[in-house]
């Protein structure tokens, strides 16, 4: 029966059925969190069947779109007998899906490469990683549910403040260099369960981060950058495909250093060079704090930063 309403609901939405829409979703996963209590309380194995029989119905209405799960909330085991019963079976899967929430950003990378480690044992390796909820959780799940003081502390000072806004750029820029496909962060509405907007609309210090790496789309060509690394620092850059701007966003989430030396080498423009600095911490919301022209296709600069903090850095060449 379960399965039935799912196949009209898909209808409904992209195919018209009962009124309904032609909206070509394109992604349908199958279930949440069956590997925890607090939505499934049969046995993974009826899942696994479960699954099984939606997808192949699902497949079999439009074989074009993409089904998927498990939908993992953090059992690798869970994840580990759902693809080998795949296997066994020859499950429709073109998407494995799990969440994270953690306290450091290479909580995130780790399990990313253990999702795509189990994908090849057992033969899934083209099969999408989807990380499809995550964000910053340095707190207590239960404290936060009988304690309003700590529950805004937490979501508010933390989850939504420099702490969070560092732990949102450094898991966006590790994330570039993972298998992962897709990475759906929880949430960018203003509910105040991790969202990026209080309850007015105003924007959390985490919304300037996402907004920080916004700019990294208009200079797409990754250049070489060295001194990230998974313990606090992370570091990416790029360049415009016509080479007029260039950027690099810096988040220095989990370290003691309140100063870096940044070294620019090989720039491609003559003549000055517009260098602008970006901050986001915990007085500043992506506002421009240093403007400069320089002189040289090599820049060395050091730059003092609050801990924790986002440091965008953009440089064109002066019209």
């Amino acid at each position: 029966k379960w399965v039935e309403i799912c196949a009209h609901i898909f209808q409904h939405y992209n195919q018209g059925w009962d009124n309904g829409h032609h909206y070509h979703i394109k992604y349908w996963e199958i279930w949440n969190e069956p590997d925890g209590a607090g939505f499934w309380s049969g046995t993974p194995e009826q899942y696994f069947n479960l699954y099984e029989l939606t997808a192949r119905k699902l497949k079999s209405l439009d074989p074009t779109i993409k089904v998927g799960g498990p939908t993992l909330a953090s059992r690798l085991e869970f994840l580990d007998g759902f693809l080998k019963y795949g296997a066994d079976h020859k499950v429709p899967l073109d998407f494995v899906s799990w969440h994270i929430y953690a306290r450091q950003p290479n909580e995130v990378v780790s399990r990313a490469a253990r999702v795509q480690e189990l994908l090849n044992k057992y033969g899934f390796s083209t099969v999408e990683n989807v990380v499809d909820e995550w964000n910053y959780f340095p707190g207590d799940c239960h404290l936060q549910e009988v304690d309003a003081k700590y529950r805004k502390e937490l979501f508010a000072n933390q989850m939504g403040g420099p702490p969070g806004a560092a732990f949102d750029a450094a898991v966006l820029i590790d994330l570039q260099d993972t298998n992962v496909a897709l990475a759906d962060f929880y949430q960018g509405t203003n509910m105040f369960w991790g969202g990026l907007f209080d309850e007015f609309g105003v924007p959390y210090k985490a919304f300037f981060s996402f907004k920080a790496f916004r700019f990294l789309l208009a200079t797409p060509q990754r250049v070489a950058v060295t001194g990230s690394d998974l313990n606090g620092i992370a570091a990416i850059a790029g360049l415009s495909k016509d080479k007029s701007e260039a950027t690099i966003l810096i988040s220095n989430f989990g370290t003691q250093y309140n100063h870096y030396d940044v070294e620019l080498r090989d720039l491609p423009w003559d003549g000055t060079i517009i260098y602008e600095k970006y901050t986001v911490d915990s007085h500043h919301n992506l506002d421009l704090v240093k403007s400069e022209a320089i002189s040289s296709r090599t820049l060395t600069t050091a730059e003092d930063v609050e801990v924790p903090s986002v440091c965008l850095l953009r440089l064109r060449p002066s019209r």
